[in-house]
């Protein structure tokens, strides 16, 4: 049950009357400083309303822990659009441009800052408004109230970002009797496993809204389907709005929990006859003579690794022509896309592995030109690639923990000695807190590249090459030459640290690893450590 609301809450709750709430969710991001994140708010709105939310928005605060909350968290809009699912040529019909037409129209306010929070096992952090805007499956809709939270366990997860929208819409408009698939939209930056799965609406005090039958909580829409990745497909043939409530929770590669953000907004069925496009395969995936790999709707990729490929959509209108857009560039930054408008379309996609990769799924969508209601279609496709230290912020500058171990062990008496690139050593008590040993505390004020070498055996080519970029320390998967009968542990220290190692494709999630060599060669690794913090 969701504590009493203070009284300047409530007051900007009354202050949002009759605003046709149509969905909303809270994010966090991680600056970079163990528990400080950018909170972002981001509320749905039918722009046939009496008011809108105004300049300040309230969020409320809840811990398991009985830390003391004497206030709450105030943001600030930061922007105002409409995502009305529209026809451009239509688009000034809508109520968001006072149109007088029967075409509804959509805003979304963005409401954002930036707050410390005490550590603690779960945060809830909630926002209410009054009231809903009308739905069909809810039952007196237009008279409750909306409630929409996220969780967060900043204990564990010290510098942990949220599952994240990435925008390419948010209230879905779709004909009726059409066979839709979709996909949610929502990624990781941190590449965090998501479940997804529908859950209750719930009213201003957190409590669950009853369903008009035959729609309910986990069945909002008769025959609706969600899968755990995200992915939405449904036919119906009633027209109106209709209430979604997802829970995406988030998991670390352990499978422990992290957090998990409350998704709720509305689904609108259109009584129009455009016939939707759809998916129709993916063609000409190449990997260019490396090791990745399509398996499914799956891409396998390591170190070393590229591909290039071809999604195409068609649809069943041979007049109509397809536009295509993807979310890809949120998920892997270095990619590069090309879309060839028409019917069918292709978007091109392809990628050389790069270590600043922020998320385990990508969507593609395709978009017709019919007017009013553009036909919809899009496709999610994951992503099976060994997660990077850059991609979960460490926090060993904050926190002054040391780096996990790294051991040459080719015999008891090996010290490992750190330098800059040019091989001058890091100075103690500016740079690093000793040097040469093998458990140093880095104490670096500025972004740097370091290296790392066997301190008392300069003649083997051992170096292992990091960045320590934005707080994170970044081993850069160059490779390692193992001389014969050497072997190679790499040690985590902490009870803290989770780990996935990669080597040469086999993944292990002990706390250390140790590569034996026979013969000379080349290995390639990757590493995630997700430094917890005290």
């Amino acid at each position: 049950m969701k504590a009493i609301f203070s009284i300047l809450f409530s007051l900007y709750v009354l202050s949002t009357n009759a605003t046709h709430v149509a969905g909303g969710l809270i994010t966090y991001e991680a600056t970079g400083i163990a528990n400080e994140y950018d909170f972002t708010l981001t509320v749905y709105r039918d722009c046939d309303a009496f008011a809108n939310l105004g300049t300040v928005q309230q969020i409320d605060l809840l811990n398991s822990c009985g830390i003391p909350v004497t206030s709450s968290l105030l943001l600030t809009n930061a922007s105002v659009s409409e995502i009305s699912q529209i026809c451009s040529a239509d688009l000034p019909n809508t109520a968001c441009n006072m149109g007088t037409g029967a075409l509804e129209g959509m805003e979304k306010q963005v409401f954002t800052g930036t707050y410390s929070l005490s550590s603690c096992s779960e945060w809830t952090l909630s926002w209410a408004a009054c009231n809903r805007n009308a739905s069909i499956n809810l039952l007196d809709s237009d008279t409750e109230c909306f409630y929409t939270e996220t969780k967060i366990n900043n204990q564990n997860y010290t510098c942990n970002s949220s599952p994240r929208v990435t925008g390419l819409y948010q209230i879905p408009y779709i004909c009726s009797n059409q066979n839709i698939n979709l996909s949610t939209f929502i990624t990781d930056p941190d590449s965090d496993s998501l479940h997804f799965s529908f859950t209750s609406a719930l009213d201003y005090n957190a409590n669950a809204i009853q369903y008009v039958l035959p729609y309910s909580s986990t069945s909002p829409i008769p025959g609706i389907t969600l899968s755990p990745s995200g992915d939405i497909s449904v036919n119906y043939g009633i027209s109106g709005n209709y209430v979604l409530t997802i829970l995406v929770e988030e998991f670390d590669a352990l499978g422990a929990f992290k957090g998990s953000i409350l998704h709720d907004f509305q689904f609108v069925i259109e009584n129009c006859t455009n016939q939707t496009p759809s998916y129709t395969s993916v063609t000409n995936f190449n990997n260019n003579g490396t090791s990745a790999s399509l398996s499914g709707d799956t891409i396998y990729a390591g170190p070393n690794d590229e591909f290039c490929i071809d999604i195409q959509f068609t649809d069943a209108d041979a007049s109509q022509q397809l536009q295509t857009t993807t979310d890809i560039l949120n998920v892997l930054p270095f990619a590069t896309v090309t879309s060839t408008p028409g019917n069918p379309s292709t978007t091109t996609i392809c990628w050389v592995y790069n270590i600043n990769h922020m998320g385990s799924s990508f969507s593609v969508r395709a978009t017709d030109d019919a007017c009013p209601v553009p036909g919809i279609a899009s496709k999610l496709f994951n992503l099976a690639l060994p997660t990077s230290i850059s991609n979960i912020p460490d926090t060993i500058p904050f926190c002054n923990n040391a780096l996990p171990v790294l051991n040459f062990a080719c015999n008891n008496t090996d010290i490992l000695e750190w330098t800059d690139t040019n091989g001058v050593p890091l100075t103690v008590g500016t740079d690093i807190s000793c040097n040469p040993c093998n458990t140093p505390d880095f104490l670096f004020s500025n972004d740097t590249l370091i290296s790392v070498r066997l301190f008392n055996a300069p003649q083997v080519t051992k170096n292992i090459n990091l960045e320590y970029i934005n707080g994170n320390l970044n081993i850069l998967p160059d490779s390692i030459i193992l001389c014969a009968q050497d072997s190679l542990t790499i040690v985590g220290p902490y009870p803290n640290y989770n780990q996935v190692w990669t080597i040469n494709n086999l993944s292990s999630t002990l706390n250390n690893i140790t590569i034996d060599s026979s013969s000379q060669g080349m290995l390639h690794y990757n590493l995630n450590v997700q430094n917890t913090c005290y």
